[in-house]
């Protein structure tokens, strides 16, 4: 990210605006450690759960409420089915998250 971009993204952060983040997480052998709800009815999925040690707790990233935007560069779909799927079958995840 060039020196000019980045300004411009503390600008809007610190306006009060929401600012989507990129979380990276690699797999344990208990999986990523937290779990989803939503995607029906047209709504977002939030992470529910941050389960204490796990992957998503010890990179610090993550936060309950959270809503995910994309996964591994992908839109959510806004399907929490098909998003389980996605995780299931990768080692490393990239989650673009906005907190609400």
């Amino acid at each position: 990210m060039c020196f000019h971009n980045f300004l411009i993204l503390l600008q809007i952060s610190w306006c009060g605006c929401r600012v989507p983040r990129q979380v990276m997480l690699k797999r344990s052998a208990a999986g990523f450690g937290f779990n989803i709800v939503g995607g029906e009815d047209g709504e977002g999925i939030f992470v529910s759960f941050i389960l204490s040690g796990g992957p998503a707790d010890v990179g610090g990233d993550l936060r309950r409420g959270d809503q995910l935007l994309s996964v591994c560069f992908r839109p959510s779909r806004k399907c929490a089915s098909s998003f389980a799927l996605t995780i299931n079958t990768v080692l490393c995840i990239s989650l673009q998250l906005l907190h609400r």
